[in-house]
C-alpha cells in the first residue's frame, strides 16, 4: 500500500521560522509539567482504591425463597478471591477438564399443540390457531405424537410398507425429516412415553413373550433394548430417569410390581401382590407410590409413604385407576361399582396421602379424569349415550374399527371441569369424540396421563379431537368459559409440556 501515496515530509519550522522552534520547545516543557502533575495526583488515588478494596466487608447473597413453602436455605460463604495469577490458572484448568458439565440448555416456552392431519403427517399449531407447521411430508403415516418434556422433539409412531417404527421429530423446524429410532415388521411398537430428561424414548411392543418394554436413545446414537417383558404392561418414570415403576402381567402366577432398574436385567424386588389396577403412579416429589394390592380376596389402593412406610390404604370394587396431583400429594381415583366389574368407571374421590382422608367430587360415573398442570382443576369424561362401560366399547370397536368414524354410532361424551380447591363441578362442553380417543386413549388413561397432555401449561384450557360430520376436528376448549375454537383437521391432539 505505501506505492500507492507520496510520502510528505512537512517541515513546520521552515514554515514558520524560529518561532516555531521556540514554541516547540516551550510546548515540550509545559507538557512535561502536567505528566508530573497528573502522576502525583493518581498515585493517592490508586492507594485509596486499593485499601477500600481490602477493607469493605463481603456482600451478603440474596436468599432463595425454598420451593413449596420450604425455608430458604443458609447462605453459603463467600469464596475468597484468588491472586491474579492463581485466577488465571485456576480457568486454564477448568477449561481443559474434559468433565465440566455444559451449561445448562435454556428451556423453550414452547406452548403448542401436536397432532396428526388427515394425511398422516405431524402438525404443530399455537393455541390461538396460528403458526400451523406441517414437519413432515413423507411416506410414513404418523400417529399418537408425544412431546419430549423439553420441548425440543416430538415422538411419533409411525408405518411406512409393511414396518411399524418409532420416529422423532425436531419440534423446532419449519419442516423436519423424521428420524427412525427403531423399526420392525413383527415385533411392533404402539405406545411412546419420554423419559423425564428426554434423553430416552420408552416404548411397548409386540414380542414373543406377550409385549416387550424397550428403550432407544432419543439421539439414535444405539439401537433399542429390551428393558422387561409382560402383558399387559404399565410403568412410571422416576424423576431421575433411572428406575421405573412396572405393573406387568395380569394373572396372580406372573402378575409384578416392580421397581426396576433401567439399565438392569428387567428384575426388581416384589413389591406387592398387584391388586385390579393397571398403572401405577409416583407422587410429584417422589415420596409416595400409589398401587392396588390384593389381599385376602379383596383388592384395596395403596399409598405408601417411602420416607417413613407408613401406608393409607382403601377398599375398592371392580377395577381402579389413580392419577396423582402435579402439585399436591391428593391421589384421584375412580373404581368400578361392584367386586366383580370388569370396568373402572365410577364415581371421582380423592384420597389425602398423609392422612388417607377420601372426598366424593362427582357420584357420577366417571369414565376418565385428568389433572392440570397447576394441580387445581381435574378434567373429567362421562358419557351422555348409551355406551355406558368401556366393555361396550371394546365389543363395538373389535368389529367396526376398520370403517370410518361416520359409519360407527359413536356416542355423546360430556367434558366436567371440578375445581378441586372448593369441590365444585360445572360441565363445559358436551361432544362427538373420535373413535381413536374413544376406543384407544380412554380405556388406557390412566397410562397416557403420563405421557401425552390434553391441558395447557398455563392450565387455562384443553385441546381435543372431536367428531363433526364426516370431519376430525382438534378443537381448543377455554376451561374457564367453555368457548372453543377449531385450529385444525386431524386426530389425536396432545399440548407440550412447557
Amino acid at each position: 500500500m505505501g506505492d500507492d501515496f507520496p510520502d510528505f515530509d512537512y517541515d513546520y519550522g521552515a514554515e514558520n521560522g524560529g518561532h516555531g522552534r521556540f514554541r516547540n520547545g516551550c510546548f515540550v516543557l509545559l507538557s512535561l509539567f502536567l505528566v508530573v502533575v497528573l502522576l502525583a495526583a493518581f498515585v493517592p488515588t490508586v492507594l485509596w482504591l486499593f485499601s477500600f478494596q481490602n477493607d469493605r466487608p463481603p456482600a451478603e447473597p440474596t436468599p432463595t425463597p425454598g420451593l413449596l413453602g420450604e425455608a430458604p436455605a443458609e447462605p453459603a460463604e463467600p469464596a475468597a478471591t484468588p491472586p491474579l495469577a492463581e485466577a488465571v490458572v485456576n480457568a486454564e484448568t477448568v477449561a481443559e477438564t474434559p468433565t465440566s458439565p455444559p451449561p445448562p440448555a435454556l428451556e423453550l416456552d414452547v406452548n403448542r399443540i401436536a397432532y396428526i392431519n388427515e394425511d398422516g403427517q405431524l402438525m404443530t399449531v399455537a393455541s390461538d390457531g396460528g403458526d400451523a407447521r406441517q414437519l413432515t411430508r413423507g411416506r410414513q403415516r404418523l400417529r399418537f405424537p408425544a412431546w419430549s418434556p423439553d420441548g425440543r422433539q416430538i415422538a411419533a409412531i409411525g408405518t411406512t410398507g409393511s414396518a411399524v417404527a418409532v420416529y422423532a421429530v425436531d419440534a423446532e423446524a419449519k419442516r423436519s425429516q423424521p428420524v427412525a429410532l427403531y423399526a420392525d415388521r413383527d415385533k411392533t411398537p404402539f405406545y411412546l412415553y419420554w423419559s423425564p430428561d428426554s434423553a430416552q424414548i420408552s416404548f411397548l411392543s409386540s414380542n414373543t413373550a406377550g409385549l416387550a418394554l424397550q428403550l432407544v436413545p432419543a439421539d439414535g446414537a444405539e439401537e433399542s433394548r429390551i428393558v422387561a417383558t409382560g402383558s399387559p404392561f404399565y410403568w412410571n418414570w422416576t424423576a431421575d430417569g433411572r428406575q421405573m415403576l412396572i405393573h406387568a402381567g395380569e394373572s396372580s402366577q406372573d402378575a409384578r410390581l416392580e421397581l426396576i432398574e433401567t439399565n438392569g436385567d428387567g428384575r426388581g424386588d416384589p413389591i406387592a401382590n398387584p391388586g385390579r389396577f393397571q398403572a401405577p403412579v409416583i407422587s410429584a416429589d417422589g415420596r409416595y407410590w400409589a398401587y392396588a394390592e390384593q389381599t385376602q380376596g379383596n383388592s384395596q389402593i395403596v399409598i405408601e409413604d417411602k420416607e417413613t412406610g407408613a401406608k393409607q390404604v382403601q377398599r375398592h370394587a371392580g377395577l381402579t385407576a389413580l392419577g396423582w396431583s402435579p402439585a399436591a400429594d391428593i391421589l384421584a381415583f375412580i373404581s368400578g361399582d361392584s367386586p366383580e366389574s370388569d370396568d373402572f368407571e365410577g364415581p371421582l374421590r380423592l384420597m389425602d396421602a398423609a392422612t388417607g382422608e377420601i372426598t366424593l367430587l362427582s357420584r357420577e360415573k366417571v369414565l376418565a379424569f385428568f389433572w392440570s398442570p397447576d394441580g387445581r382443576y381435574l378434567a373429567a369424561f362421562n358419557f351422555r349415550g348409551r355406551l355406558q362401560n368401556r366393555g361396550d366399547i371394546s365389543a363395538r370397536a373389535k368389529g367396526e374399527f376398520a370403517k370410518p368414524a361416520r359409519q360407527f354410532d359413536l356416542p355423546s361424551m360430556e367434558l366436567t371441569i371440578f375445581d378441586v380447591t372448593t369441590g365444585e363441578g360445572r360441565v363445559i362442553l358436551e361432544f362427538t369424540p373420535t373413535l381413536t380417543f374413544l376406543s384407544q386413549f380412554l380405556p388406557f388413561f390412566d397410562q397416557y396421563a403420563l405421557s401425552h397432555r390434553l391441558w395447557s401449561p398455563q392450565s387455562d384450557a384443553l385441546t381435543l379431537p372431536v367428531q363433526e360430520g364426516n370431519v376430525s376436528q382438534i378443537i381448543y376448549i377455554s376451561a374457564k368459559t367453555g368457548s372453543t375454537r377449531t385450529l385444525g383437521e386431524g386426530d389425536m391432539p396432545f399440548w407440550s409440556q412447557n
